[in-house]
């Protein structure tokens, strides 16, 4: 059993017989990656993620691991939140606003082979919400990416890219879907939300063709994308549920040449026929 854990995530990693659970430590309130041998549940490795926080406007600082994919290498792909700086094996990540997403990946043996941060530079949070990393997807592809869902208050940026996801320049916490490459965490594209509420992609899911499914909250109408969703009825939190495409869709399938069949016949109704 693990004990004092919080906001578990896990994903089994058959290829290498581990698998791997991801939560924030009670004690130290660090994010946490935990490899377990898959058939026996035996301890085989642990890492602390953690924290060295900076000036905020938070009242404490953040640090959680709330998603981990597997590709079939048995790499792990983990995302959370942070404020501050995340102290990784490898780099150190500094969140560019009060909080930001991180994405990192691992060997089964928890080296790590890249790690990067998402999210706007807003110093303050709105209704002690701020920019966040929900949930992680890999598509089937033969070298796969990796898609994040969250919420974030602003333009966002992946890394030390200059390129940025829009959101709301408002300070609305708004859902968003990015896309990364498994392979070396280059970011490819992304999109979010925007809308006079508030809104949050909590889960998604994604295939080999390149589509993504997302589910999500929102408290006002809302546009990902093209298309706007409107409140059925009331205040408060609705849910709703989107298909995206990924970046880089797998070609179509080539077209079927004709293939000569011989002589055919046409009967017609009264028993007759005639030769094509």
């Amino acid at each position: 059993p693990l004990s004092d854990a919080l906001n578990f995530g896990i994903a089994a990693a058959p290829q290498a017989s581990v698998d791997y659970v991801v939560g924030q430590d009670a004690d130290s309130n660090a994010s946490f990656v935990e490899v377990l041998n898959d058939s026996t549940g035996q301890f085989v490795k642990f890492m602390d993620l953690k924290l060295q926080p900076t000036m905020s406007e938070l009242s404490s600082p953040v640090d959680m691991a709330n998603g981990v994919v597997t590709d079939s290498a048995g790499n792990a792909y983990v995302v959370g939140t942070f404020s501050g700086t995340l102290i990784l094996p490898l780099q150190n990540l500094k969140s560019a606003g009060a909080t930001n997403a991180f994405i990192v990946s691992f060997k089964p043996d928890l080296t790590e082979q890249w790690g990067d941060r998402f999210g706007s530079s807003r110093t303050s949070v709105s209704g002690g919400i701020g920019d966040d990393g929900d949930d992680v997807a890999i598509d089937g592809a033969s070298t796969p990416d990796i898609f994040v869902s969250g919420e974030d208050q602003g333009l966002s940026t992946y890394g030390t890219s200059s390129a940025t996801v829009v959101g709301q320049s408002s300070g609305n916490a708004e859902a968003y879907v990015i896309e990364v490459a498994s392979n070396t965490g280059s970011f490819i594209g992304g999109v979010g939300a925007t809308g006079s509420g508030q809104s949050k992609a909590t889960s998604l899911a994604a295939n080999s063709s390149g589509q993504v499914a997302i589910i999500g909250t929102y408290t006002a109408p809302t546009t990902l994308g093209t298309t706007t969703v409107t409140l059925a009825n009331g205040n408060g939190n609705h849910v709703f549920i989107a298909n995206l495409t990924g970046a880089t869709p797998p070609p179509p399938p080539a077209p079927v040449p004709p293939v000569f069949l011989g002589e055919q016949r046409v009967y017609s109704g009264k028993g007759k026929h005639k030769k094509l």
